[in-house]
């Protein structure tokens, strides 16, 4: 490095930043796939929870009695939406609950009937009968996990393939 414009002390730190890039790389694909590895069981531990759910569920006609505002999304995309409130009946008794997913537009309007699931035991514990509401925190976290998963993998494994081919690897200027 015979840069005039660099002090002539950068040569060892732009070496020392070579052998370290490697290494912080490696440790970032630790850890996307440790926080990879965590959020794919976290959606797998939703979608088992939300499958038991499923088995024993019965379902009833419910209205949309009103829609409540809050905040969807996440990170740029937070936007201000609205989530149903339905009513339905289960052996006379009124029961009332809130969607979980926040939409713009919104999914439903006031008046609209929709089917709820509800555990035969606890109708108040019901959820409404759509795909967002059932699998949404599956999916994201399960896509977002994966996505880390891969990503991680794939450094891991090309710092492991570049260790690799640089100990099995002849000599480029070989002593006679």
């Amino acid at each position: 490095m015979n840069d005039p414009l660099l002090p002539a002390n950068v040569g060892p730190l732009i070496q020392q930043v070579h052998r370290t890039l490697p290494l912080v790389k490696f440790g970032f694909g630790i850890l996307a796939c440790l926080a990879g590895s965590v959020a794919v069981c976290v959606a797998l531990f939703n979608a088992t929870g939300t499958s038991e759910k499923l088995k024993e569920a019965k379902t009833a006609k419910g209205r949309v009695v009103k829609m409540v505002s809050g905040i969807g999304g996440s990170g740029a995309s937070r936007q201000r939406g609205s989530a149903p409130v339905v009513e339905f009946e289960v052996d006379g008794q009124t029961h009332q609950i809130q969607g979980k997913v926040f939409t713009h537009p919104p999914a439903f309007k006031t008046g609209d009937v929709i089917d709820v699931s509800y555990p035969p035991n606890n109708p108040a514990d019901g959820v409404i009968d759509s795909f967002a509401e059932r699998w949404f925190m599956p999916t994201v976290f399960g896509g977002v996990g994966s996505v880390f998963l891969i990503v991680g993998l794939v450094l891991i494994l090309k710092h492991i393939w570049q260790r690799t081919a640089a100990v099995s690897a002849p000599a480029l200027n070989p002593t006679t």
